[in-house]
């Protein structure tokens, strides 16, 4: 990372190369130079324009929290959600700073208009439509067990019978 900073930093492209100046603030981030990330990612120098998109947002949002802002995290947190929704990272990040879910949620106009509103069913009408021996919708988000391959239980059988010949 110390290489890569110093080869992005004395580059003759750097000022107008936007993806060397974001290559150029992660690795300010890992090295722990905030000011100089940040100053790398920001076009005008006041913040308002951020160099690429919703990587960059997220990353000043980084940057602040680790320069203890984390006002101004949320900020540029909330941005890179608006170019790109589906930046997740950002999202948990906003969720990690205690931040309401509803004040950044998706609107209804973005969510995919792909499903019938019809499939949806209404909550009154969810009890009664399902069948007795169904399961309740959330037990399929629970995690299951993964079981142990054939070759890692012969194994483990394996040890077991050594340990008892003589050892």
């Amino acid at each position: 990372v110390k290489r890569a900073y110093l080869l992005l930093r004395n580059s003759p492209y750097f000022e107008k190369n936007q993806r060397l100046r974001y290559l150029f603030a992660l690795c300010c981030y890992r090295l722990g130079h905030f000011k100089e990330a940040e100053s790398s990612l920001l076009l005008d120098g006041e913040g308002q324009k951020v160099i690429n998109g919703a990587a960059g947002c997220y990353l000043l949002g980084q940057i602040c929290l680790q320069a203890n802002m984390p006002s101004k995290a949320e900020i540029y947190f909330k941005q890179a959600l608006n170019i790109r929704p589906s930046l997740w990272c950002a999202f948990q990040s906003l969720c990690d700073l205690g931040v309401a879910p509803s004040s950044f949620q998706f609107s209804p106009s973005s969510l995919p208009s792909s499903l019938p509103s019809s499939s949806v069913p209404s909550s009154s009408s969810t009890s009664s439509s399902l069948p007795p021996s169904s399961t309740p919708a959330t037990s399929s988000f629970l995690p299951t067990p993964s079981p142990v391959p054939h070759q890692q239980q012969e194994e483990a059988q394996g040890r077991g019978r050594g340990r008892g010949r003589g050892g």
